[in-house]
């Protein structure tokens, strides 16, 4: 007895019943694997893809989180942390040693002065040992920060001792510079982050 394996398998395909190599060779050749959304993660319509790389080394999405201002909580960023492996365990990322991207969605536009301030704001909280890291390359870091339109990504890429500003794929500035980074790093994701809710949804909480 035969049997026509159904919905997805081939019409020229029958297997009897029990032919589990059939079987797998039917699925194969009628199902491949759908990567689809696996590829790809979400929040409030912002898409990232699952993988990037930093200076050669291939980095996985932690996780993806909301950057709101104002008392009013208007939300401008939706922020996406890439890592060489996945964790919960901000000190371990704040490593120098640990390659990391965070890319920034805009939500909306912004002159470049809004950006130049939302990002000192996320200084202004810090401790005097934070922001003597970012000290000496802030003002260059500033001086590269672009306006923005709703869709714009700004993505701050660090590994082997080097932070790469880029925005919508294009290098904007670059800092042989760890303090630099694991001051920025500290903002998002230290004790006293400036977005609580940002910092849980990079480290793989809830992005709402």
């Amino acid at each position: 007895m035969s049997r026509r394996l159904n919905p997805c398998f081939p019409r020229h395909v029958t297997c009897s019943i029990g032919a589990l190599v059939c079987l797998a060779v039917a699925v194969l050749l009628a199902c491949p694997p759908r990567l689809g959304a696996a590829d790809s993660m979400s929040c409030v319509g912002v898409s990232l893809p699952m993988k990037q790389q930093a200076f050669g080394v291939d980095l996985l999405l932690n996780g993806m989180g909301i950057r709101s201002v104002t008392v009013f909580n208007i939300r401008v960023w939706v922020g996406g942390l890439y890592l060489e492996r996945r964790t919960k365990n901000a000190a371990e990322i704040l490593s120098r040693k640990r390659s990391k991207i965070l890319v920034m969605t805009a939500l909306r536009g912004a002159e470049r002065e809004q950006v130049i301030e939302t990002l000192r704001s996320s200084m202004k909280s810090q401790s005097a040992a934070v922001r003597k890291m970012v000290r000496a390359s802030m003002p260059d870091l500033e001086r590269q920060l672009p306006a923005t339109r709703k869709g714009d990504r700004l993505m701050f890429v660090y590994g082997q001792g080097r932070l790469e500003l880029r925005h919508m794929g294009k290098v904007l500035g670059s800092w042989d510079d760890p303090g630099l980074a694991e001051g920025l790093f500290t903002a998002w994701l230290g004790d006293t982050p400036v977005d609580s809710d940002l910092k849980a949804g990079l480290l793989g909480g809830e992005c709402d």
